[in-house]
């Protein structure tokens, strides 16, 4: 339902009938990472520390992607 409404849903029912479950999989863990993530913060008051929050959250996404990156380096020298 979230693919659809994000224009996404490229494989249809009677495509994924005639697709083994390792390739549906993939397909979709890779279309979860084509949509944009968008995040917004916002401070509610004086005391919070933004910039902070802002860099924590970066960093964890610049970490995220380069795990993902070194996790499919992996799996193509295995093969």
């Amino acid at each position: 339902m979230i693919m659809k409404r994000r224009g996404l849903n490229f494989i249809s029912e009677s495509v994924a009938d005639t697709m083994d479950e390792e390739s549906i999989i993939t397909i979709e863990n890779e279309v979860d990472n084509i949509a944009p993530k968008i995040v917004g913060i916002l401070g509610l008051n004086s005391t919070c520390d933004i910039a902070t929050l802002r860099a924590e959250l970066v960093e964890h996404c610049k970490e995220y992607a380069a795990n993902i990156l070194k996790k499919k380096d992996q799996e193509e020298e295995k093969e």
